[in-house]
């Protein structure tokens, strides 16, 4: 990577002197309590500074001016990134770097927080960042994490530039924020704008519907859970329906009932995307959803009022021919006895003309539903996914239902999450799934009574699953199903095993072997008390896995006092290069220092986990390992900037010498359906492409560096080191994209 275009010295002391002085004196003005005089607040910038340059005289100043516009030219600040980091994370904050040389400034959660001048500090020099900085390009910023410092007047010294395009900002006290005065009034490149627990007043809402208003370039509007008044909330709804570029519009109300008027005409913005969490009068919406052509996906979260309209949703779903996506999230325990709700809720799903998912959220379901229910899906034809949550099932209802799917030839998932019933009842049921074969069009959790059945069919008729749940008291159950999962290597995407008991080595070697072989295998979950035998095996089987991309670990002690297993766990972070999200629940790790180490020195070698969970006892684990958060924002990095490329972003110099961490990685393919919605083929398409946009990038590098020979030269840089890096960087894209079958016509 060049080395940094550091600012000459005059122009950083001229920045430092005055401009961070003008600061300072703005700061101590605004909050005299913590900085009695402009000096002391200057002696904030010199506090970071030692802590950020230490005895590097060669490093630029933390006031010093930004020289990047976060598209094509580089900011000092983008290759310090990793030693502002330093600074910044042990204290609530993270810069990391976006696609075309802009940084993503965020409130990241910690603890043990430095008190005193440090205390101060960040607040500071995060406000500094962010008004100086338009490299920074999005912004997140959690108030609750802001809030141990003393700086009191941050949110009323927040000034986002007016070049950023993204801005997610959480939890603001009331009377502390002003929208007026954070977003510039120039500001007019805003793509995505999230608020979520806002108590808005009369003006900060005139000036966000002024704000959106202005925004043509607005993608992404978020406002959830806020506290607003009528009149206010009619201004915002105003300006989002004559806003034509917005796609995608999330609303969440609190304290009172919205205007059923007002809702009804959000949808006049050509949204595609729409999910809304109010109580109002659902008809005049539900009516214009009738003549809607824009609408995609649609979910809706009401505790009361749509029950009573939902007569409305079925005319509009019975007519809309772009409505694909609808989840509807009902409380409808007030009305358990009401067959009409589910007369019309049976009704969505037979009458539904385009819709291809619909997930329905209740807290009960009658014998009336059932039969209802079965007689619909019969007789749909383009449902594909049909899912019921928070809704417990018999066996019996749920025998009732699968009569229905065995008549219908469209529908590829009926999701069952709850069931109850006796054992002989579970049984009948799973009987009933392979005689009419099924089993791979069903999600439900299967149980240990029904583990010899769940081996005979698997084996001698055949069947096969695409997700596979299984939950079971005693480990013998678990060794039957174990010892034929290999079985469905082919077919199995999902796997969530929920065991009391140990398993033998029998089904342990059987489920590693799954693992091995398969290469569709994504999800895994592992629940059960696991010895260090069975934790080798399963380890060992994880780590040369070439498919799985999240995986969860509950009951393991990975921390023993014995090396095996601890390395083993290790081993799985350095050589499996698949698995982007990793959970380890457990309420015993064991030593929980040995875990930690072999954490970090596998994630050191590993460029594929972006996302890791840890749950030690009932709260969730904070790890404050440098080595471990680094690691991780690396990862993340490197995919965000991956799915980027290959979704049109532009080709940045660091970029191409960036992307070739991840495109060495096996979990190429993996990583980026996590991050797009991309089809493998499309993706592998893109690759080529980006093939040769790196190439071409790579020339114009060389290009650059030969104009501005006479000038400026990398004092670690060789021409023979460049090619070296062309040629590992080009090979190891170009080794990924042979494992696909993907031929390079250059």
């Amino acid at each position: 990577m060049p080395e940094p275009i550091v600012p000459p010295p005059q122009v950083q002391c001229r920045t430092t002197n005055a401009a961070a002085f003008e600061f300072s004196r703005l700061l101590h003005e605004t909050d005299a309590s913590v900085f009695d005089s402009p000096e002391s607040a200057l002696k904030i910038f010199q506090r970071g500074d030692e802590l950020f340059r230490g005895t590097n005289d060669d490093v630029p100043p933390l006031t010093a001016p930004c020289n990047g516009d976060g598209e094509r030219t580089r900011c000092w600040a983008l290759n310090y990134q990793r030693m502002l980091n330093r600074m910044l994370n042990e204290r609530g904050v993270e810069l990391f770097e976006m696609h075309e040389s802009a940084l993503l400034c965020q409130t990241i959660s910690c603890t043990d927080v430095p008190q005193g001048t440090d205390d101060a500090m960040i607040p500071t020099v995060l406000l500094w960042l962010l008004r100086q900085h338009q490299c920074i390009r999005s912004v997140i910023v959690n108030a609750s994490i802001m809030a141990p410092h003393p700086l009191k007047k941050f949110w009323s010294l927040l000034l986002l530039s007016e070049l950023v395009k993204s801005v997610e900002l959480r939890d603001v006290e009331e009377n502390s924020f002003s929208i007026h005065r954070v977003f510039h009034e120039h500001a007019e490149r805003l793509t995505v704008l999230v608020l979520m627990g806002f108590n808005l007043s009369v003006a900060d809402a005139t000036h966000l519907a002024a704000l959106v208003a202005r925004n043509k370039g607005l993608k992404k509007l978020a406002l959830v859970d806020l506290y607003i008044d009528a009149a206010s909330m009619e201004e915002i709804v105003a300006s989002i329906e004559g806003h034509d570029g917005l796609d995608e519009l999330e609303l969440t109300a609190l304290r009172r009932t919205a205007d059923g008027k007002s809702i009804a005409r959000l949808l006049e913005a050509h949204i595609t995307k729409l999910r809304l969490g109010v109580e109002c009068d659902w008809e005049p919406f539900l009516d214009a959803l009738v003549t809607n052509i824009d609408l995609v996906e649609l979910a809706i979260v009401s505790r009361s009022t749509l029950a009573f309209s939902l007569h409305r949703l079925v005319r509009a779903v019975s007519i809309s021919e772009t409505l694909e996506s609808l989840e509807l999230d009902l409380d409808t325990s007030w009305a358990i006895d009401d067959d009409r709700i589910w007369e019309e809720l049976a009704a969505i799903v037979g009458q539904a003309r385009a819709l291809r998912m619909l997930r329905i959220t209740v807290s009960n379901m009658t014998n009336v539903a059932l039969e209802l229910l079965k007689n619909v899906i019969a007789r749909n034809q383009c449902l594909r996914d049909l899912h019921f949550h928070r809704c417990q099932i018999s066996c019996h209802g749920a025998m009732e239902l699968l009569g229905g799917l065995r008549c219908n030839s469209t529908l590829q998932l009926l999701d069952l999450a709850e069931l109850s019933g006796r054992e002989g009842e579970y049984r009948e049921l799973l009987q009933f799934m392979v005689d009419n074969r099924l089993c791979d069009r069903v999600s439900v959790c299967y149980m240990g009574c029904q583990a010899w059945l769940l081996g005979k069919a698997i084996t001698n008729n055949g069947v096969r699953f695409r997700n596979f749940k299984f939950c079971c008291a005693y480990g013998p159950e678990a060794d039957i199903v174990f010892g034929v999962l290999p079985c469905l290597k082919d077919t199995l995407t999902e796997l969530s095993i929920d065991c009391n008991e140990v398993m033998c080595d029998t089904g342990t070697q059987a489920l590693a072997k799954l693992f091995r072989d398969s290469l569709i295998l994504e999800n895994v979950k592992l629940d059960f008390p696991s010895t260090p035998d069975t934790s080798l095996v399963l380890l060992q089987g994880l780590a040369e896995s070439r498919s799985v991309s999240s995986l969860t670990l509950s009951g393991w002690m990975i921390g023993g006092t014995d090396d095996v297993v601890p390395i083993a766990f290790e081993d799985l972070l350095r050589v499996n290069s698949s698995i982007v999200q990793l959970t380890v629940v457990q309420g015993d790790l064991g030593e929980l220092k040995v875990f930690l180490k072999r954490l970090a020195a596998g994630l050191a070698e590993n460029h594929s986990i972006s996302e890791l969970n840890i749950l030690h006892g009932p709260d969730c684990l904070e790890v404050c390992d440098a080595t471990i958060k680094q690691s991780l924002r690396v990862n993340r990095t490197m995919a965000c900037l991956a799915a980027d490329l290959l979704l049109g972003a532009k080709l940045s110099r660091a970029a191409a010498y960036s992307l070739g961490c991840v495109i060495s990685c096996n979990s190429m393919k993996t990583i980026l359906r996590s991050h797009t919605s991309l089809s493998d083929d499309v993706i592998n398409e893109k690759l080529v492409g980006t093939l040769s946009a790196i190439r071409s990038e790579i020339l114009q590098v060389e290009r650059l560096y030969k104009s501005e020979a006479r000038r400026y030269k990398p004092p670690h840089y060789s021409e023979g080191q460049h090619c070296d890096f062309e040629v590992e960087l080009l090979s190891d894209i170009e080794k990924y994209l042979n494992l696909w079958n993907v031929s390079l016509s250059e």
